[in-house]
């Protein structure tokens, strides 16, 4: 008889020491519940006060419910015949992000533009959720985009860029919100775009000198009992 092969084929004994656990059922044993409720959304985009190519420009969270991710979207016109685009442009116009949480004015973290994407990167966990991060982030464009049969003509590029945060990752739903109303300012995030030309690529000129669309959306949670935050237990212990 090989080692172990006893242990392997015993039956467990019903009347043996220990708690007794079944799991066919659902039961506090083996199921757990969050003692608050929060449901996220992602319903609040704010645009940007500057869509110029080369500009930088300031943005004011909200400060009443969770902040999660933070998505950067980007939209441009179509190519012409002798223009391309890097697959992750979005990325690729980033110059610098930097932001400071709340009152804290001495503390504001900068992120240059290489490092925004690498950060995100890291923090995939596989090398398919990288790459669709890249791919989210803007495709690659040779020149006019084709015309298939039965559908409209493309007229604009979208790029959805996630932007590294404390609360914001690559990490998807390993990363818990971040409660703002604990803060009392706003958290305050720059953005830094770079010039068209360090981007597109080809002969033919740059015809437009700003984004069609540039807004941030924001994924926040709110608490269905706003009295269950730690802000209003806070205030109830002093």
């Amino acid at each position: 008889m090989e080692d172990g092969a006893y242990l392997t084929t015993s039956k467990a004994s019903l009347q043996s020491l220990g708690t007794k656990y079944n799991d066919l059922y659902y039961q506090e044993a083996n199921s757990t519940a969050s003692a608050v409720e929060c449901t996220f959304n992602w319903s609040n985009a704010i645009t940007l006060n500057s869509l110029s190519f080369g500009s930088n420009t300031q943005v004011l969270f909200p400060i009443d419910q969770f902040a999660s991710s933070v998505v950067l979207h980007l939209r441009l016109p179509v190519t012409t015949a002798n223009q391309t685009l890097p697959r992750g442009w979005g990325y690729a116009f980033m110059s610098y992000i930097a932001w400071t949480m709340g009152a804290s004015s001495t503390t504001q973290v900068v992120l240059q533009g290489p490092s925004i994407w690498q950060t995100i990167a890291a923090q995939c966990d596989t090398a398919e959720r990288r790459s669709e991060m890249f791919r989210a982030a803007g495709e690659e464009q040779l020149g006019i985009p084709p015309v298939i049969i039965g559908q409209d003509a493309i007229t604009y590029f979208d790029a959805y860029v996630l932007l590294p945060l404390p609360f914001s990752t690559g990490c998807g739903s390993e990363k818990l919100g971040f409660d703002t109303t604990l803060l009392s300012n706003n958290i305050s995030l720059q953005i830094g775009f770079n010039p068209a030309a360090s981007v597109y690529g080809g002969s033919d000129p740059i015809l437009h000198s700003s984004f069609m669309t540039a807004e941030l959306i924001l994924r926040q949670g709110k608490l269905t009992n706003q009295a269950a935050s730690q802000q209003r237990l806070r205030l109830e212990s002093t």
